[in-house]
């Protein structure tokens, strides 16, 4: 018995290691990676001594959003602190816990039914930006099925490619491509991605699959943090993301059941409608969630109008009193 186990435990090590090795060997290399994005947007927080605005959320707020006009309108200094849906409501919240300041004015927009996210992600975000060690919990349950999901979405030929690569390693390569958008580069100085705004949409549009309706454990996640951002005098404000039209006609109902639980249960303002930030197919980049340049101006000039209109935003920005510094 004692050696069937001994067996058992060398095989699992064994696998666990050959899954990790995949992983890292299938993992894309680059001086200049998205994640890398986190270090500039803190840097940023960390430099604003007055109130602020903050944006965050998943990748909707990072592609989406036209941080320079709304610091223009407002005259208050504004940070896109969104990145990546795949970190996961947890963690986005406790970033968002150990970032803001009292007087800080928070926009939140979660992607639709945000679960908690992909260990894999959050890892390697914490492997640009260390600090975000302390925004997830490092359990071995969650890093093995991560690793054993990633395991099973493996394609046999990649694996070849790669090997190939591996033996044929020069340390000096750094992977470049002018296509691609997802570099920490890609980043403006408040935190937007702009590397994809003069690029041509990319099609098919990914992500919008059947959603399934069920009660969001991110609202009491949401009212955990509502009650956090209170005491410290920091309003959070919630707002419905941005969706193409053709997956919001799929996912509809779902999604209004989820509106009636948010404004039912969450205990912050929620200051738009989910059909507002709803656009044409053809003002989306890549995925569902991200507009491009014109779709990005469109929601951003929307969500002008919406906190202009917004009584206790207007009331919060007045009370700021912040002086306007040129832009």
């Amino acid at each position: 018995m004692k050696k069937l186990i001994l067996e058992l435990l060398v095989f699992s090590l064994l696998a666990t290691l050959s899954i990790w090795f995949l992983s890292a060997l299938l993992q894309e290399e680059s001086d200049n990676d998205y994640f890398e994005g986190m270090a500039m947007k803190h840097e940023r927080l960390k430099s604003i001594e007055t109130p602020k605005i903050i944006l965050t959320g998943g990748s909707n707020m990072a592609f989406g959003i036209d941080s320079k006009k709304i610091e223009e309108e407002f005259g208050i200094p504004t940070v896109n602190l969104a990145i990546h849906a795949g970190l996961g409501t947890s963690f986005i919240l406790t970033e968002l816990k150990e970032s803001a300041a009292p007087g800080d004015v928070v926009l939140l927009s979660l992607e639709y039914f945000l679960d908690d996210g992909n260990y894999r992600v959050k890892k390697r975000a914490s492997d640009q930006y260390p600090p975000a060690a302390d925004y997830f919990d490092l359990n071995v349950s969650s890093m093995l099925n991560s690793q054993f999901t990633f395991y099973k979405s493996v394609n046999p030929k990649r694996i070849r490619s790669k090997l190939r690569r591996f033996v044929n390693f020069k340390p000096k390569r750094v992977i470049q491509a002018k296509d691609k958008i997802y570099l920490r580069d890609g980043f403006n100085s408040r935190g937007d991605l702009v590397s994809h705004l003069n690029k041509r949409n990319r099609r098919p549009l990914t992500g919008g699959a059947r959603m399934k309706y069920r009660y969001w454990e991110g609202i009491e996640k949401i009212n955990e943090l509502a009650e956090h951002c209170a005491k410290m005098d920091v309003q959070v404000y919630y707002l419905f993301p941005t969706y193409a039209k053709s997956a919001f006609r799929r996912n509809k109902k779902a999604i209004l059941a989820l509106k009636v639980d948010i404004l039912e249960n969450v205990n912050l303002e929620v200051i738009n409608d989910p059909y507002d930030f709803v656009f044409r197919d053809n003002l989306y980049y890549d995925t569902v969630n991200h507009l491009n340049k014109e779709g990005r101006q469109k929601r951003t000039g929307k969500l002008i109008t919406i906190l202009k209109k917004t009584p206790s935003i207007q009331e919060r920005f007045a009370s700021l009193s912040i002086p306007r510094k040129p832009l």
